[in-house]
């Protein structure tokens, strides 16, 4: 079967430009819209409440820390964040980045080495696209190489709610992949993290299929939370 090439990310045009968004009203041709946008999910970054506990920690962190982790001064606040992600989660560990798209290819980058293919949901997002990945459906089945006796490791890659859905991805496929292989899932939680789950920790900690030995979640932490980051679990 050939390689499926990298899927293309559309193109758009922004209905329109603004240079405030007070209590998310925009105003367009005389009119007041609330704004809802995939980067304010509650609406929280221009909630006064949670402006101030974030105002409050910059002055008390600084606006930016540009140091590597590996500097002799290290910033406490990474390891309470990340112990308090984890736990939210319900992963071992957690660690924190730039940005959710950081996350993914930075997860992708580790992977590569240790995976001998690549298998994507319908609608994954650009953050976790491998190049050469092939899909996990063929024709509305799955993939009959997912059902071949070729022992390899493969890494399954999909949104945990895909995008325009609203409903967590169904994985219960991944119980009809061959037992030649090792299974790695790479789950990015960024349209569920804050959202769904205990807590708001997402649908990590649900997903138990003997069959996956590895999980990994990544997430951009400017949608329902509100901040500039992402993360991996």
């Amino acid at each position: 079967m050939p390689r499926q090439k990298p899927l293309p990310i559309p193109n758009f045009t922004p209905l329109m430009t603004t240079t405030s968004a007070p209590g998310r009203i925009l105003s367009l041709d005389g009119k007041d819209f609330l704004f809802f946008g995939g980067t304010s999910y509650l609406g929280l970054p221009t909630l006064p409440e949670f402006q101030e506990i974030l105002i409050a920690n910059i002055r008390r962190w600084g606006t930016a820390y540009g140091s590597s982790r590996h500097s002799n001064v290290q910033l406490a606040a990474y390891d309470a964040g990340e112990q308090w992600l984890a736990e939210l989660t319900g992963a071992e560990k957690a660690l924190t980045v730039s940005s959710g798209m950081l996350a993914g290819k930075l997860v992708l980058e580790a992977l590569m080495p240790m995976t001998d293919e690549f298998f994507h949901f319908p609608g994954v997002h650009a953050a976790i696209q491998a190049p050469g990945s092939l899909p996990f459906y063929v024709n509305g089945e799955i993939n009959p190489l997912l059902q071949n006796d070729k022992a390899e490791r493969i890494t399954l890659l999909t949104d945990a709610v895909p995008s325009g859905k609203v409903v967590p991805v169904n994985l219960d496929d991944i119980n009809k992949i061959s037992p030649q292989k090792k299974i790695t899932l790479l789950l990015d939680e960024s349209h569920s993290l804050g959202i769904l789950g205990e807590k708001g920790g997402g649908i990590f900690s649900t997903i138990k299929s003997p069959r996956i030995l590895r999980r990994i979640m990544v997430a951009s932490l400017g949608k329902a939370m509100g901040l500039t980051g992402g993360m991996i679990a």
